[in-house]
């Protein structure tokens, strides 16, 4: 049953999806899921809506859905089941950042 269910993140967790072969994007960038040294690659699938500040205030994500981001190799291995299928949940901490085509 919850095998077919939406997983929602959530304050600052991200839900992405591993990127196990080498892509390539629309700019020319190859991404190879092999260069463990500086960090794995990942797509964005959903955000929280972002962490609060001390005031309660909610702290915007820096990461969007669709983005391809690289993060940590050493982070917690989180695996969630959700749609029929295993994502990673991560912080936005452990994020190193978003990969953007330039044009």
């Amino acid at each position: 049953m919850i095998k077919d269910m939406m997983f929602l993140p959530m304050y600052d967790f991200v839900l992405v999806k591993e990127i196990e072969e080498e892509v390539t994007t629309d700019g020319g960038l190859i991404l190879s899921a092999s260069e463990k040294e500086s960090g794995r690659f990942a797509e964005v699938v959903r955000v929280g809506l972002g962490g609060l500040n001390k005031d309660g205030s909610r702290r915007p994500m820096a990461v969007t859905e669709g983005d391809i981001v690289t993060y940590s190799p050493n982070a917690p291995k989180r695996k969630i089941k959700s749609e029929g299928q295993t994502f990673l949940l991560l912080t936005e901490l452990e994020i190193y950042g978003v990969y953007k085509d330039v044009k």
